[in-house]
């Protein structure tokens, strides 16, 4: 029976990548995203096993329209896969109110309310799986990244407390750590720089992490709870 699977931040290119895996795996995907035409142009590419939700999850009460208009599918959702996320490059003594707001909303505020709106589902189904894109930024210092970085590393505490909380439900909780990855968000001097810090001297390509996310969702893994998978090209190794 194919898996219900929820992605946010669909129109990413990681995002994307996911859709585009999970539905070549047979699952039917619900995409969230804040571009129509996007969202219009991976539905005409994946067909009948991809829908689409346009939503803005950076507040409660877009969230809470989001989860009203998925109606009783909200309560099937098999997997969560929260990806929706938000990086600015900024020193720490530069960042406006509404940087550091943008950031922890998206990135952290954003995957707490959208699972505990979906978590009663689970809970009577007793079986889920929460997926949460966290970032070795969330794991290790990196400048000009403090509050992404920060609300990173509250998902990883996010991610470890709903799996001790909720292992007797049947519903587990990891969290992936990519390095950096190809997407466009970041310039490519800047990409250039980073990856010289990387011991494989690449960044990922959205495919990759999307493919590991999607093994890691299977039932090979399926005893993995509270685990933290750092995918970064070996970046975590270096000090």
């Amino acid at each position: 029976m194919a898996r219900q699977v929820l992605i946010t931040g669909v129109t990413g290119g990681i995002g994307g990548a996911l859709a585009e895996s999970f539905t070549a795996n047979g699952d039917m995907v619900i995409g969230i995203g804040r571009r129509k035409d996007k969202l219009t142009a991976l539905r005409d590419r994946l067909g009948e096993s991809f829908d689409s939700l346009q939503a803005d999850l950076e507040t409660v009460e877009g969230i809470d329209a989001a989860v009203d208009a998925l109606g009783e599918r909200a309560n099937a959702i098999d997997v969560l896969i929260n990806n929706a996320g938000s990086m600015k490059f900024t020193p720490t003594h530069a960042l406006n109110a509404h940087d550091v707001h943008s950031q922890l909303a998206i990135n952290l505020l954003a995957p707490i309310w959208l699972t505990r709106k979906l978590l009663p589902g689970m809970i009577d189904r007793k079986s889920g799986l929460i997926v949460n894109m966290a970032s070795a930024a969330g794991e290790r210092p990196s400048p000009k990244l403090a509050a992404y970085g920060a609300a990173k590393a509250g998902l990883i505490h996010f991610t470890r407390t709903l799996a001790a909380e909720y292992a007797d439900a049947g519903i587990r909780c990891v969290a992936i750590a990519p390095g950096p990855v190809q997407t466009g968000l970041v310039d490519k001097f800047t990409m250039a720089m980073i990856v010289r810090s990387v011991p494989l001297k690449r960044a990922a390509l959205p495919a990759e992490i999307a493919d590991f996310v999607r093994y890691i969702a299977s039932d090979a893994v399926n005893l993995a709870t509270g685990s933290v998978f750092t995918v970064d090209g070996g970046l975590s190794i270096r000090s």
